[in-house]
């Protein structure tokens, strides 16, 4: 597997980088770090860097860059970087053609319940999935994949079974978040017919519950040791309900679908909530993101 890793190496990336390389050396794969050299003109800004800055600033981040290919052969990683100039969004976009996984921070500057601004464009129009990180995160054997019976839901899941032996995930978990009664049932339950149990919740409803389940299953058996898939009914507001399944079970990465409007995911989505709050690395599969 081939990993992209975009960083800004104006701040701290150390818990980007450990997460990256401790995922390279998980999946068996090498990493590419590259640095953006931001040309976009500043908005409402007149000032210009000087000429000097600039190649300063470049120095630097030809000296970082190096540090990090060395600290990759340290831990039996392969590791190269680049260094490019211009829109960050787009350069990034256009090398993660050449690679299977983008790596970056959910955001540098932005707020903490707001993407970046950069990692904002490229969920929703990268070609490929895009890891978002926000704490170290060293082990990844345990997957959460929420679903909604959606396309884009689904992407994730055809992702796992294609890359199970890079994944090599132990366990894959399958989460349906509804909204209603606070109470979680699991597939086998739901098959047993019990209906009646389910406070608010219609028969139509629990059939629809059965078909994702048993289509989001079918599509990974086999891809890991062990597959759950759960419903979850709840008034708690999806991502949370989401991430609270997630620190309940012990999930280490979460695999997430995101709907974009335009060339931006949807502010306030399920999506950018989860990947804002998330504990863990979140990878979400875009809107243009083809499965294998």
């Amino acid at each position: 597997m081939k990993l992209l890793v975009a960083l800004k190496l104006s701040g701290d990336e150390s818990n980007l980088v450990e997460t990256a390389l401790a995922f390279c050396r998980h999946t068996g794969g090498e990493i590419l770090f590259m640095h953006v050299v931001d040309r976009s003109p500043l908005k409402r800004s007149f000032v210009r860097v000087p000429e000097s800055m600039a190649d300063y600033l470049y120095r630097r981040a030809e000296e970082g860059l190096e540090r990090l290919r060395g600290q990759a052969e340290e831990r039996g990683v392969r590791a190269a970087v680049k260094i490019v100039e211009g829109s960050p969004a787009e350069l990034i976009a256009r090398e993660a053609r050449r690679h299977d996984l983008v790596v970056m921070r959910s955001r540098v500057y932005s707020s903490p319940e707001k993407l970046g601004r950069t990692t904002e464009w490229l969920v929703s129009k990268s070609p490929k999935p895009v890891m978002l990180v926000n704490e170290e995160q060293l082990s990844f054997s345990s997957c959460l994949v929420p679903v909604d019976g959606s396309r884009e839901s689904f992407k994730s899941l055809y992702s796992i079974r294609a890359r199970r032996h890079e994944y090599r995930f132990r366990r894959v978990m399958i989460l349906l978040v509804h909204s209603g009664k606070r109470e979680r049932v699991s597939r086998e339950v739901i098959e047993r017919g019990t209906e009646e149990r389910l406070s608010g919740t219609g028969r139509a409803d629990l059939y629809g519950h059965r078909v994702v389940l048993e289509s989001a299953e079918s599509i990974v058996r086999g891809a890991a040791e062990e597959v759950v898939a759960e419903v979850i009914h709840t008034q708690l507001d999806t991502a949370e309900a989401i991430l609270r399944y997630a620190g309940e079970k012990g999930a280490e990465v979460i695999f997430i679908g995101a709907r974009g409007r335009g060339a931006r995911i949807l502010p306030g989505s399920t999506s950018t909530r989860v990947i804002t709050r998330s504990g863990i690395p979140v990878v979400v599969f875009p809107e243009r993101y083809v499965p294998e």
